[in-house]
């Protein structure tokens, strides 16, 4: 993993792509970057259709109720899985398998939506 600087500490806000780095926010707030890394060729077909699902699946989270984001973060953090209620949203929406919803749901013992399916 790349070394970066405290970049709230020095008062910046950032995400994205900043000069030659990309940089995120991981789960737990820290920041990370790495070297910024181009494409070499235009995306193909199924990388545009692909990524047009993704998108959406993101809005669908965003336009869910508030309880429902909140339960599906909250069934994340009682069953320990490595990951958080919007990847487990957007997962679910991507992959039709509900059958993983279901899952968590008996462990965690909360009720989770069925998110649209893309």
């Amino acid at each position: 993993m790349a070394w970066t600087p405290p970049w709230n500490l020095l008062g910046i806000e950032v995400s994205g792509d900043l000069v030659d780095l990309t940089i995120y926010t991981d789960r737990f707030f820290k920041k990370i970057a790495y070297p910024k890394s181009p494409p070499k060729e235009p995306p193909s077909a199924e990388q545009i259709a692909l990524r047009s699902r993704f998108r959406t699946a993101v809005i669908n989270w965003k336009a869910a109720p508030e309880a429902v984001r909140q339960a599906y973060e909250a069934a994340s953090i009682a069953t320990s899985i490595p990951c958080t209620g919007h990847n487990v949203w957007v997962s679910t929406s991507l992959s039709h398998q509900t059958s993983r919803l279901r899952t968590l749901e008996r462990q965690s013992g909360i009720i989770l939506a069925d998110p649209p399916l893309v």
